[in-house]
């Protein structure tokens, strides 16, 4: 079986790639990837200058991201993983 990756920023277009990516993903009996990138922690003390700024936001993202998921009522034999990873978009993304 093969594997389907898709990224979310949580909004309507994000939405409609999850959704995109679990059709093909139970029509090709496939495992789903879906991930949410966010900005490298450094990034984000440097900016927002707060002590635990980073863990913060990774918190709320994974938090969005299961409501999300649990939003798109997947059947329960699709394979699904989820994942908040850290780093520039295209290069997280590439990653995974």
């Amino acid at each position: 079986p093969g594997r389907i990756l898709t990224a979310t920023d949580f909004s309507s277009a994000g939405a409609r790639a999850m959704r995109t990516a679990a059709a093909w993903a139970v029509a090709e009996r496939a495992a789903l990837r879906i991930v949410h990138v966010v900005p490298p922690r450094r990034w984000l003390g440097s900016v927002l200058d707060g002590a635990g700024v980073g863990g913060r936001v990774t918190a709320r993202a994974a938090a969005a991201l299961r409501e999300a998921v649990a939003a798109l009522h997947l059947p329960p034999e699709l394979e699904v993983s989820t994942g908040i990873v850290e780093g520039t978009a295209t290069r997280a993304i590439l990653r995974e």
